[in-house]
């Protein structure tokens, strides 16, 4: 069952973190000549309408929600929202490798979740007390979805974050054209984000290489 990491919405999450679903949005080539190692790749942020059947998928966007971004003359702040998963993705990667932190993406991190953070509120419900988003506004703002949006994503950050048994099972697949984000419980034994399919390429592309090794006169 997914884990839910930030108030009390039901998501259907891959990875049992929102933020872990939003980085996952786009994959990566890795390169070492590329500013912080990756470029991006397979991006699935497209457009507004990309952005909403995400939201739908994972239950975080409403059906108003759905239609106001559809609906949307121009590609609202999704420019934003691409600067802020590529930041957390550069903080993760760095306490998944050990490297410092990146202070401008960090900065960034924070500078976004400051303003979509007024809109918390602690209500009260039947077994304590839960975190909730309360925008107020007119029902159709894609500005106020995407702040939805941000909002999801920077209370799951925060909660990812600041948890140090989470943040020590959370890792990269080395596919070549992947780096997708999971939270591996085996304690260090999965190394793939899929046996069926960066795992397999691998023990193919190491198959022939031994099998060049072979056929190479000495």
């Amino acid at each position: 069952m997914a884990r839910q990491t930030c108030e009390d919405a039901c998501y259907t999450l891959e990875e049992g973190h929102v933020v872990l679903d939003f980085i996952n949005t786009a994959y990566v080539l890795f390169d070492d000549d590329a500013p912080f190692g990756y470029q991006p790749y397979d991006e699935h942020l497209t457009d507004l309408g990309a952005l909403a059947a995400w939201g739908a998928q994972i239950g975080l966007l409403e059906p108003s929600d759905v239609a106001a971004l559809e609906s949307a003359l121009l590609p609202v702040r999704l420019d934003e929202l691409i600067t802020f998963r590529e930041s957390l993705r550069r903080v993760l990667r760095a306490h998944i490798h050990e490297h410092p932190v990146p202070e401008e993406s960090l900065e960034i991190v924070n500078r976004t979740i400051r303003p979509v953070l007024r809109y918390t509120r602690i209500t009260p419900v039947d077994d304590g007390f839960r975190v909730r988003m309360d925008c107020g506004g007119p029902t159709g703002d894609p500005n106020l979805v995407i702040d939805r949006v941000l909002w999801a994503v920077s209370q799951s950050a925060l909660s990812l974050l600041t948890n140090p048994a989470e943040m020590n099972m959370v890792t990269e697949c080395p596919g070549e054209d992947c780096g997708y984000l999971f939270r591996d419980t085996s304690h260090g034994r999965r190394r793939w984000c899929s046996m069926k399919s960066c795992g397999n390429r691998a023990k193919v592309q190491r198959f022939r290489d031994r099998q060049r090794e072979v056929l190479v006169p000495a």
